[in-house]
């Protein structure tokens, strides 16, 4: 529908005012004036509701009409001056009446031959007042016959050509225009589809060939508008009338996903007309630090059951993903394996494919109805992918509405069935879920599709995530060595596993923990599938729990007797550790490329292989743990040069916790006691050691007062991230404490420079030479320009049912530079003494866990004090 805010030509100023080139600046300035006033009232329209693309079409009329004005005015101007005027052709996103608001204009001057002084001086005062006018102009220069020329060097320019429609000036040209784009279509169009088709696969193989993009480029990302523009060139230069047309002759898309793909595209204008409007500029990345007012701009509003974010971004990968299904098909049907050739120009369908890897098999009804899954049994069987046009008639007969009574009950007998085959199923799985299949057994799995909570954290929608899931499982089987390949190799050809994987976020939508009300809905699920109940229960059991890996191994000290216990009461048995662990690592791998770091790996094996330990024995008693303590003790001794030695050790140990023998190795405790005899009365020592996946940190000093916090405070200034910290006081006094750290960068070494820096920040701090909070406070203004993409709430909790002399108190809030420093200093400060830490951070939120316990030895449990600490702590984190 047309809309009412359209610059005309009354808006403009009179062209007979433009008398001289003194005139221009202000000229062009009341042009900009008028522009700004149409654009705020399209702006308007467009938060009122107006469609994309008739937002996009008055943007592009309102152009025109200026550079129609600026044309007669320059000709008004320069007069008898002029020879001839060239033809000013529009291209590009003005030449197909799609302009966004803050977009480039491009323009093409068509000369019938070389323009001359005053034809290049025409051209310079048009492309002067343009800018002037407030547009971003994009321009260039051709006489008609180095234009054809030129497109043949030059595939941009020739695509350009297709979307050229003139504007105004020599009437002439148009004809040579008509015929220039229709020799583009008829003579050259092969070579310029196999040129486009190669472009797209270089901007797909650039984005890693998935719409799912955490900050998608809405212009250029998979799905995007350029794949929608790639589309229609290639309906232009097929022989049939119509844009789409020559994509459903051949089988690519069907009547229904015309529709779609046309929706799609609008509502990605309308998104970037958005983001224009926001941002006031030509910005095309829907950041995170955006996604949220974008939403809000295009009428979004917060749901029961989603945000407003959340539905937005559902809505935006489902657009993508229907753009981005049809244009894959095409390059699929006309690749090596496809029905399609491309040769000297010409598109050509292949005669057989018999040896092509797609399957493309007859569908008869009757076994169809008998075994609704016998076509993804072959595609397992056979490794092939379906081929488009099978692909086509699967998905008219799985949304037919047969899916009905005995036939879906068959349906899901032959799900099991197929789950129970050998082979790797997720690729089936995919093909399963963009069919409708995986909705249709699981009906809650649908409000997963396109799904993306708002968060850094998670790279992909939720439906694709939990496919990921499965296939970072199967995955597993193709590594040779290493715990995780070995727990595969054991469970492999349980179905119990790829059903937790493949349900294990259903919980998403909605409010409250999902682990619990996943694990709800999937038991409720699975009662209609043909399997045990114990596999039933195994499923819901891993589902709930999905996540208690991940808290315990990166935010629990898995050394504190108690903890382990509480963990190990959870699992139950070691079948059940087994499918946990390895769920939790499918679950992080398919979250995000870089979730998943060899510090993470190191934290959960070591959880997996203790909390195995304590299942073999079966006893938790203290009994257990004495002789833990003593088998651990002989071991260090047995280490010892001589009896002198030996006498150091026990009595080194007998004034340290318990914890901290369970803890370190031999030879780390006879590092400890050599810095033990230096420390002397240095007041300070230090060592440091380059690990796999982190570099750590060893302090001896001497306890007293915010020694911890000066620690941290050291790191932070120091652009280096904690892992973990421990803190070792001995009834002597003694401290040790032990940091794993890594530097911003996320590099885990240290240079020899480095090390001599770190320890003399360490030695200067400690014995305070230097004002630590000072530096700290420059340290952090330096970090202040890099703003957060996202903010979280700051949750301070307080747990004292788990460990018997400590209180965990668990914070979490936006991750800053800095942060574990001030949430330290305000424990120090409060006389509270923290045992040890543990630090997770992901997509941007950090989630700390601390061990703590008054000075006085008692846990933190006072409700005032906790309100205290609850209050200073995230009234400090709040803080910039």
């Amino acid at each position: 529908m047309p809309l009412k805010s359209v610059l005309k030509k009354s808006n403009l100023p009179n062209v007979a005012r433009l008398k001289g080139e003194e005139e221009i600046t202000a000229f062009a300035g009341d042009i900009r004036k008028a522009y700004t006033d149409c654009l705020q009232s399209l702006m308007a329209e467009h938060r009122a509701g107006a469609s994309g693309l008739d937002v996009s079409k008055a943007c592009s009329v309102s152009v025109e009409t200026i550079v129609k004005h600026i044309f007669d005015a320059v000709s008004n101007l320069l007069g008898s001056k002029l020879r001839s005027t060239p033809a000013v052709i529009a291209i590009g996103g003005l030449g197909r009446r799609e302009l966004c608001p803050k977009s480039d204009v491009d323009l093409l001057f068509l000369w019938r031959r070389n323009p001359g002084r005053a034809g290049t001086a025409f051209v310079g005062y048009m492309v002067r007042m343009l800018w002037d006018s407030g547009l971003r102009l994009s321009h260039s220069v051709h006489t008609i016959e180095r234009l054809k020329k030129f497109i043949r060097k030059d595939m941009d320019l020739e695509t350009a050509v297709l979307d050229a429609r003139w504007l105004c000036g020599d009437p002439s040209l148009k004809e040579d225009l008509t015929d220039l784009v229709g020799f583009v279509r008829l003579k050259d169009g092969g070579r310029l589809l196999a040129g486009k088709l190669e472009e797209a696969k270089r901007r797909l193989k650039k984005y890693g060939y998935s719409y799912h993009i955490l900050e998608p480029n809405v212009k250029e990302s998979p799905g995007g508008l350029r794949d929608f523009q790639t589309i229609r060139w290639i309906g232009m230069v097929l022989p049939w009338e119509g844009v789409f047309k020559g994509l459903y002759r051949l089988s690519i898309i069907d009547r229904s996903e015309i529709e779609e793909i046309k929706n799609a595209f609008d509502f990605l204008v309308r998104t970037r007309n958005e983001m224009h409007f926001l941002m006031q500029s030509s910005w095309d990345i829907l950041s995170l630090d955006i996604q949220n007012t974008v939403a809000s701009g295009l009428g979004f509003r917060d749901r029961k059951d989603l945000r407003a974010i959340e539905s937005f971004m559902k809505e935006y990968y489902s657009k993508t993903r229907n753009i981005y299904r049809a244009l894959m098909r095409f390059i699929d049907e006309t690749g090596e394996k496809g029905s399609l050739r491309i040769i000297e120009g010409n598109l050509y369908r292949r005669v057989g494919n018999g040896n092509l890897s797609q399957l493309n098999m007859p569908i008869r009804k009757e076994r169809f109805l008998d075994d609704p899954l016998y076509p993804f049994k072959e595609q397992l069987k056979t490794k092939k992918r379906f081929s488009p046009s099978m692909e086509k008639r699967l998905r008219r007969l799985y949304t037919s509405g047969v899916m009905r009574g005995a036939v879906k009950e068959r349906l899901k007998s032959s799900f099991v069935e197929f789950l129970k085959m050998p082979g790797k199923k997720s690729d089936a799985l995919h093909d399963m879920h963009e069919l409708g299949v995986i909705s249709i057994l699981f009906p809650p799995f649908e409000k997963l599709t396109c799904l993306k909570k708002y968060d850094a954290y998670h790279q992909y929608t939720a439906d694709e995530h939990s496919i990921q899931s499965v296939h970072f499982l199967e995955d597993l089987g193709k590594r040779g060595s290493g715990l995780l390949p070995r727990l595969y190799s054991e469970v492999a050809g349980s179905i119990e596993i790829v059903l937790a994987a493949l349900l294990h976020d259903i919980g998403k939508v909605g409010k409250g923990p999902h682990a619990v009300r996943g694990a709800s809905m999937a038991n409720e699920l699975l009662k209609d599938f043909p399997i045990s109940k114990s596999s039933r229960s195994t499923v819901t059991f891993l589902i709930k729990n999905h996540l208690v890996i991940s808290q315990f191994g990166q935010q629990r000290n898995i050394d504190d007797r108690a903890t382990a216990e509480e963990f190990v009461k959870r699992v139950k048995d070691h079948t059940r550790l087994k499918f946990l662990y390895l769920l939790t690592y499918a679950d992080l791998r398919a979250t995000g490329p870089s979730v998943w770091t060899g510090w993470k790996e190191s934290l959960l094996e070591n959880l997996y292989y203790k909390a195995s330990e304590l299942l073999v024995e079966k006893s938790f008693s203290s009994d257990y743990y004495k002789n833990v303590l003593a088998d651990k003790e002989y071991r260090v001794l047995a280490a010892a040069r001589d009896e002198g030695e030996k006498k150091l050790i026990k009595k080194h140990i007998s004034i340290m916790p318990d914890h901290y023998l369970m803890m370190m190795s031999p030879s780390r405790i006879k590092a400890h006691l050599e810095m033990i005899e230096e420390l002397g009365e240095k007041g300070f020592v230090s060592r440091i050691y380059n690990h796999p996946h982190s570099i750590e940190v060893a302090v001896c000093t001497y306890d007293r007062p915010f020694i911890l916090s000066k620690l941290c405070g050291v790191f932070s200034v120091s652009d280096l991230n904690i892992l973990s910290a421990n803190a070792f006081t001995r009834d002597d006094g003694i401290v040790i404490d032990i940091f794993n750290v890594v530097d911003f960068a996320g590099k885990v070494s240290l240079l020899h420079s480095s090390r001599e820096k770190l320890t003399g920040e360490l030695n200067d701090v400690l014995n305070d030479r230097i004002d630590l909070y000072k530096s700290y406070l420059a340290h952090r203004e330096k970090w202040k320009r890099r703003k957060p993409k996202m903010s979280f709430e700051c949750s301070v909790e307080f747990e004292n049912d788990i460990v018997t002399d400590s209180t965990i108190v668990d914070v979490s809030a936006t991750d800053r530079p800095g942060l574990l420093f001030d949430i330290t200093r305000i424990f120090s400060s409060e006389h509270i003494d923290i045992r040890a830490a543990r630090i997770t951070t992901s997509g941007g939120r950090a989630t700390d866990s601390f061990y703590v316990r008054r000075v006085n030895g008692g846990k933190v449990s006072d409700i005032a004090m906790m309100n205290r600490l609850r209050d200073r702590i995230c009234r400090e984190l709040s803080r910039l």
